[in-house]
């Protein structure tokens, strides 16, 4: 929505957008394993992917990576291309709910075998 021709590049967006909340959903599970020593450093952790999602995807995606903040830059854009915006905004949160069970699945694989 607020990226330079990202309406023209919607599957690229939606492809980051769902790999970017994946790491997100990532870094909070393996953050918050409980028995772990890395618990200690769970804020660190996600502060430190969200950075770096953010800071390496963002200018292909917006750095979404949630869907709160998704509509939140919805509202924030306004009346202005409202009908085109709003289904872009639900082509992204379906990518990142996607994502987000996809970066559930892989916690799952992960705290399962290890």
């Amino acid at each position: 929505m607020e990226v330079i021709d990202g309406h023209n590049n919607r599957v690229k967006v939606c492809l980051i957008e769902m790999i970017g909340t994946g790491m997100l959903v990532l870094a909070i599970n393996f953050g918050s394993k409980s028995g772990s020593s890395l618990v200690l450093f769970q804020a660190e952790a996600i502060s430190l992917t969200l950075f770096l999602l953010a800071f390496s995807l963002g200018p292909i995606s917006g750095g979404h990576f949630n869907p709160a903040v998704t509509v939140a830059v919805l509202i924030k854009e306004g009346k202005k291309n409202y009908a085109k915006n709003f289904g872009y905004a639900v082509q992204i949160i379906l990518s990142q709910l996607l994502g987000a069970l996809g970066g559930c699945l892989l916690t799952l694989l992960g705290l399962t075998y290890s």
